[in-house]
């Protein structure tokens, strides 16, 4: 048997990751039309992860 070392990568549909109201709070960021919103800079994100949610 041999073991294939392709990676699997992962739809981010598959993920289902969630905005958390704490976001709010720590990073002024909130939910508008399904995606991350900056309340202070005014950028939509297209993903719900923390890292993305640092401004910079």
């Amino acid at each position: 048997m041999s073991i294939s070392n392709k990676a699997v990568k992962r739809k981010y549909e598959e993920e289902k990751r969630e905005f958390k109201l704490e976001w709010e709070e720590l990073y002024f960021f909130i939910q508008k039309n399904d995606k991350p919103f900056c309340v202070i800079c005014q950028v939509t994100l297209s993903q719900f992860k923390v890292y993305w949610l640092v401004c910079k």
